[in-house]
């Protein structure tokens, strides 16, 4: 019973870090749009016009890499947060039944 459970744990946080690699570059450009939204309301200039835009400039500017910032953290919060989730709840199924 450990061992499955193990298994599911390991199974479901490696699913929600694959996961992050393909999700991460969104919240990296939705952060950025947020960011300059609260920075224009003091006054700054805004810099992106949108999310293509976000994506395109950043890409030029600091490298294609740059979209995957705070890519390690990400992983490992999916990986221990929605993998113990995910990982538990087909144990706890079969303790308890559908």
């Amino acid at each position: 019973m450990a061992t499955k459970l193990l298994s599911d744990i390991v199974t479901g946080g490696s699913a929600t870090s694959i996961a992050a690699i393909f999700t991460n570059p969104f919240e990296v450009l939705k952060t950025r749009l947020q960011v300059q939204g609260e920075l224009s309301k003091a006054g700054h200039a805004v810099r992106y016009n949108g999310l293509v835009d976000c994506a395109v400039k950043m890409a030029r500017e600091e490298g294609i890499l740059s979209l995957q910032k705070g890519l390690y953290p990400g992983m490992a919060y999916q990986f221990f947060m929605n993998g113990a989730r995910l990982g538990c709840y087909p144990s706890l199924k079969r303790m308890f039944g559908d």
